[in-house]
Parts: C-alpha cells; structure tokens; sequence
C-alpha cells in the first residue's frame, strides 16, 4: 500500500464519523468513504493481475456475488430509489472488501499506532469536555452520556477498535523490546479508554482476544491472572469513585439488553419472509417496516433502523440460509488467511464482535482489522 494512501486513511479514520455528510433519501458519505473509495480504484488499477491469482480472491468474488444475486431476487419488489440505495451500501462494501488485496507497508506499524493513539487521545478530550451527543439527536445519534465515543460517535464501535489495537500493543510488548515505555503508555491508556466506553460488548470480546492470545502464546500463568485481576480491581475502584452516572455508564444496565432482544427477534421475523434467499442485502430497512409492530415513519430516525444489531442476523435475514453458508465460508477463509497467535485472536475479538453489534462491515472497524491482520 503506498505511504500516500495510508497518510490519507489515517486521517480519515482520526475523522471518522465527525467528517460524515447526510443527504436526503439516506445517503450518507465520510470523509473516510473517499478515501477508501480512492485506494480501492488504485488496488483496481494496479494490483488487477495479482488479485485473481490471491488465495482470497475466490471467497471474497463468492460472497459478493450472494450480496448481489440476494438483492437481484427481489428486483420486483423495492422501488427504484430503495434499490439504488441498497445497491450504493453495496456497493461501498465491495470497495471495502478489496482492502483484503493490499500489500503490507514497510511503516505500516508506525501508522497503525498513530491511528491507535490518535483516536485514545481524541477519545480522552471528547469525554472530558464533549461528552454527550444530545445536540446531534436529530442526525439519529444516540445520547451516550458521560461515555467515551470518539470519532466513532458511538462507544461501541470505539470500543471494539481499542479491543483490537490493546492485542496490537500486547503483541508488540512481546515482539518488541525497544520501545517499553511506548508500548506500556499506550497499553495503559487503552485501557482506561476502553473502560471509558462503558461498553460491555467491548469488555467481553477483548477478554476473549486476550484470552486466546495468552492460550496460543502459552501465557495463562498465575502472573497473567493474578495482573488482570489488579487491572480490574483498580478500574472497579475508579468506576465506584469517579464514574458520572447515567444509564449508559450503568454496567448492570437491562434497558439496552431488552431492546437487542426485541431486535434479534424482529430480524428473524424478516428473514422468516424468505428464509431461503433472504429479503435482499442491504434491503432490511425496507422490509422491515412490513412487520406488524415495527414503527411507521422512523426508517432514517435513527442509525440502528437499517439494519439488527447483530451482523449475522443481518446477513441471514437478507441472504437467507445460502448467503449465510457463503458468509461463514468467507469468514473461514479470511481467519485461515493469518493463521499465527495474533491473528487468531484478533479475528476471535472481531468477529465475536458481530453477534452484539453490527460491527463486521462498519468501514472503519473492518478496514482497522484488515490492515491488522496484513502479514
């Protein structure tokens, strides 16, 4: 990948969704959506030869040919305006997905921590003197009161992406003894960061990260307990003295639980419509509000209405049953694709990842794993 594109892409994901322009009909478009636009012309350009001849070519052209063929189905039934919509999503995803065929920069770490620490630091002064999202309500925004969101503007999707970059700096730690004091300031900042989120989908998938990184490392000693139990302790401490309270800080909150359930039930009642070939990729929002309890008027409200919150209910309920088969397929390949400590584990915290929250295709957290798990 050249230095260039990968100067670009760090600052677009520094702005991520800060730098997000809304349009009538739903259209939405970053800042970071150009620029992934623009590396994926160049991959195209350059790189053609190379991509039909790379191990995940035949997945990847596999499940993308699903998402199209799913929605092609139902040609009929959307009008022109839901399909161009649907097909435009789809059509972003495409581009994301030729992020697999990039090559390893030779600085690529050197970026991947400036991204990292970036974000931690516009993170901290975003809790400190931004922190709720009311005035942004409107835009279908959530709250998020007294929680750390970041550029994301959300504190799950931030903390799925501080998950992923704590196993970074610990892989690192271990890798790289020249740069302690740098890789040990940014370990402690992520996680206070992290914990800053408040977000207990985050806390679970980057123990499991954790957790499978230690297993394959052969590092699941009493010293490895005995530290996470201290980090933990210290972190309950500071939460009992410190922490604003609100719902979302509240970490035995039920509210949030409810209405993913409500979700995860609505979605199989979508995909109950067409089990076999789904309703269409992208297409949930429209056939969605043919539910009898799903609410009229509300389809560009709120940013969660367009899709469930787990990403492979979503691709079952508009693939159906053959597109999801493809979906795991590709998953498989992409994992079997680094097979070392590191991106194991890192591929077990992204993707558990998605049966909480639709994180697996949300541009910045997918490009962040890929360039991850680049060898």
């Amino acid at each position: 990948m050249p230095t260039l594109l990968l100067i670009l892409l760090t600052i677009a994901l520094l702005g991520g969704n800060v730098l997000r322009w809304q349009f009538s009909g739903g259209y939405a478009v970053s800042l970071f959506d150009l620029i992934v636009t623009l590396s994926a012309l160049w991959i195209l350009i350059i790189r053609w030869k190379t991509i039909i001849h790379h191990t995940l070519f035949k997945p990847t052209i596999l499940f993308l040919g699903m998402l199209i063929v799913s929605l092609l189905f139902h040609v009929t039934r959307y009008s022109l305006s839901e399909l161009m919509l649907a097909g435009s999503y789809t059509l972003r995803l495409s581009f994301l997905l030729l992020f697999i065929f990039l090559q390893r920069n030779k600085r690529q770490d050197v970026f991947l921590h400036v991204m990292g620490v970036g974000t931690i630091f516009l993170s901290l002064i975003q809790y400190f003197f931004y922190p709720s999202l009311r005035n942004l309500y409107y835009l279908g925004w959530d709250e998020h009161l007294y929680r750390a969101f970041g550029q994301f503007l959300d504190p799950n999707f931030l903390g799925i992406f501080l998950g992923m970059y704590l196993l970074f700096v610990v892989y690192q730690l271990l890798a790289n003894k020249s740069s302690m004091f740098f890789l040990l300031t940014s370990l402690s900042l992520t996680i206070t960061t992290l914990f800053l989120t408040y977000s207990r989908e985050s806390y679970i998938v980057a123990l499991l990260g954790l957790i499978a990184f230690a297993m394959m490392k052969k590092l699941l000693t009493f010293k490895f307990f005995g530290t996470s139990l201290i980090i933990c302790l210290v972190l309950f401490t500071g939460y009992t003295l410190f922490a604003h309270k609100s719902e979302g800080t509240k970490l035995f909150r039920t509210a949030s639980i409810t209405q993913r359930l409500a979700s995860d039930q609505q979605s199989l009642l979508v995909f109950a419509q067409n089990p076999l070939i789904g309703v269409g990729f992208n297409a949930y929002a429209f056939a969605r509000p043919h539910l009898p309890f799903a609410p009229q008027n509300t389809l560009y409200a709120n940013h969660a209405a367009a899709s469930p919150d787990s990403t492979y209910l979503l691709i079952l309920a508009t693939t159906g049953v053959v597109g999801f088969g493809v979906f795991l397929y590709f998953l498989y390949c992409l994992v079997a694709y680094r097979r070392d400590a590191f991106g194991i584990s890192v591929s077990i915290l992204f993707l558990t990842s998605g049966f909480f929250i639709n994180s697996l295709f949300y541009p910045l957290l997918f490009v962040w794993y890929l360039l991850l798990i680049r060898e």
